[in-house]
């Protein structure tokens, strides 16, 4: 049996992954190399080639072990990936989990002979897809209340100003970020967050801040790959109402100008998160589906 090799999600390997990603345009917020290095550690998950596709591997601790959708050129490769990984899966005494697959790469999947699927996904993990030039204009009465949010910030904050992110913003996002942390009362994804602002510079990220009164009170975190635009992370003061709409839609505005479409990740089943996502009008709730691989 052919032998891989399992890497960490490292810088050195962002070129090469990134290279896969743009071969695929996965429209999942999971694949992009910022949410994968940001999360590796707490979901395992390594990364390997095979055939040239890159394959990621949830190796396990806490979650499933399984293998997400395979990014890059994988067509007329699938059929042998899923063989191979079914084996290597089956040796470790474990089923063939093939998590995070595209609505558009299902009937691939489900193509190739020799297997039943068992197929599935869970709404709490679905990306909210939003048109941009909506997100920005917020025209029309559905986007109402966010206008009259912004409006009641720029009176409060006439001093508010809006620039990119620098590497000499770093270290005050990060104390941000710890009284965000304080102001949740838990960590959520804090350290994660702190992990992608100290690699801010070397992951080539897409940031911006808005200060008041010359102080940093919000920062976003994204990545734009071809017409998406993925905001990964973003933090603000939580006692300061209005902040993280005007941060946010700045961000887009100036940021992703090139993006046709924003990526905002899920909800995780959050009530209160699932109810702010659906009022920003999403044009598309993108499910990731898992696929249970039985042979037959």
């Amino acid at each position: 049996m052919k032998q891989i090799e399992l890497r960490d999600f490292s810088l050195p390997e962002r070129q090469r992954y990134i290279k896969n990603f743009i071969m695929a345009s996965p429209e999942i917020s999971d694949f992009t190399f910022s949410s994968l290095f940001m999360w590796a550690q707490h979901y395992s998950l390594k990364l390997t080639y095979f055939n040239d596709v890159a394959c990621i591997i949830c190796t396990g601790g806490e979650f499933t072990p399984s293998l997400l959708m395979p990014v890059g050129y994988i067509e007329d490769k699938i059929k042998d990936i899923i063989d191979f990984f079914y084996n290597w899966f089956h040796e470790r005494g474990l089923e063939l989990y093939i998590s995070h697959v595209d609505e558009r790469f299902l009937p691939l999947i489900e193509s190739v002979p020799g297997y039943s699927y068992r197929v599935n996904y869970n709404r709490d993990y679905s990306d909210y897809i939003y048109d941009k030039n909506n997100f920005v204009s917020m025209r029309g009465s559905s986007y109402k209340h966010f206008r009259k949010k912004i409006h009641s910030f720029q009176r409060h904050f006439p001093d508010h100003s809006y620039a990119p992110l620098s590497e000499i913003d770093i270290p005050e996002c990060l104390e941000l970020l710890e009284l965000w942390r304080i102001q949740k009362g838990y960590d959520a994804d804090a350290n994660e967050t702190a992990y992608l602002l100290k690699n801010y510079r070397d992951l080539e990220l897409k940031g911006g801040i808005i200060k008041i009164g010359g102080k940093i009170k919000a920062f976003i975190l994204g990545e734009l790959c071809g017409k998406m635009g993925f905001v990964i992370s973003g933090k603000g003061d939580m006692n300061i109402h209005g902040l993280y709409i005007c941060a946010l839609r700045e961000f887009v505005k100036n940021e992703f100008a090139q993006a046709t479409y924003i990526n905002r990740c899920e909800d995780l089943g959050i009530k209160t998160l699932r109810e702010a996502k659906m009022s920003w009008m999403p044009s598309k709730i993108l499910h990731k589906y898992n696929v249970l691989c039985l042979r037959l």
